[in-house]
């Protein structure tokens, strides 16, 4: 299961290969960041306008990884970052 548990303990195990802070994307559950700290910060998707729909998905989680190291850059705070 997917659960943010399970996001969680992995995202751990890449921290004792060190990485510092773990953002996991996760579709249309949103993202999980385990920070450096140990802090868990999860990120709900933004709902999409009505009659909308998704047509192509690529790239989408390497967009949203940089344009989330770019704020942090920026000196954003990590949640507003998110």
């Amino acid at each position: 299961a997917n659960t943010n548990a399970v996001v969680v303990e992995r995202a751990k195990v890449l921290q004792k290969f060190g990485a510092r802070n773990v953002l996991v994307t996760r579709g249309s559950r949103g993202s999980t960041l385990l920070t450096e700290e140990g802090n868990v910060i999860h990120q709900e998707p933004f709902p999409l306008p009505q009659g909308t729909r998704v047509v192509d998905e690529t790239g989408a989680g390497d967009c949203y990884r940089a344009a989330f190291a770019v704020s942090l850059m920026e000196g954003r705070p990590i949640k507003e970052s998110l």
